[in-house]
């Protein structure tokens, strides 16, 4: 299996190590790249790597995620990147925004690890190298909520 490249913006320090841990938990081949704002997602995309992933916080300064996802679906090199919106907001105003704007999938931030690992793994089960399209808008939130109990 191939190294996928990922690309995590979000401006919540918790949220990204959360994220990185549980990445590293699943034991899938991987490079994560961090920024904590717009202006850092795009320096980072015109040094020229290439991603197999952006995971999008629309909460984020410099350019808010919402109009990163714009410039990123209109921008020629970068519009085929997958974007799932990794947001602590479940509010439909901005699931239909960023479903209209191309987001691939909308991922609410979970607040426990088994329910962050379910959704990478959901997420990472999908062959993105043959998927290209957007899934229909029944398809589009992936919102985990299992109820993990104390040992």
């Amino acid at each position: 299996m191939d190294k996928i490249k990922i690309l995590l913006v979000d401006d919540d320090e918790d949220d990204r190590d959360f994220f990185v841990n549980a990445v590293n938990e699943l034991n899938i081949p991987h490079q994560i790249l961090t920024a904590t704002d717009g202006q850092g997602l795009f320096e980072i995309l015109e040094n020229g790597d290439s991603f197999d992933l952006i995971f999008l916080d629309i909460n984020i300064p410099k350019f808010n995620g919402r109009t990163c996802l714009k410039r990123i679906k209109t921008h020629e090199i970068y519009k085929a990147i997958p974007v799932i919106i990794y947001s602590g907001s479940s509010y439909g105003g901005d699931i239909d925004d960023t479903y209209q704007s191309g987001a691939h999938y909308y991922f609410i931030k979970p607040n426990t690890r088994i329910n962050l690992l379910s959704g990478l793994k959901i997420i990472f089960s999908i062959n993105w190298k043959s998927q290209q399209t957007i899934p229909s808008k029944d398809n589009f939130v992936i919102s985990i909520s299992y109820n993990e109990r104390a040992k």
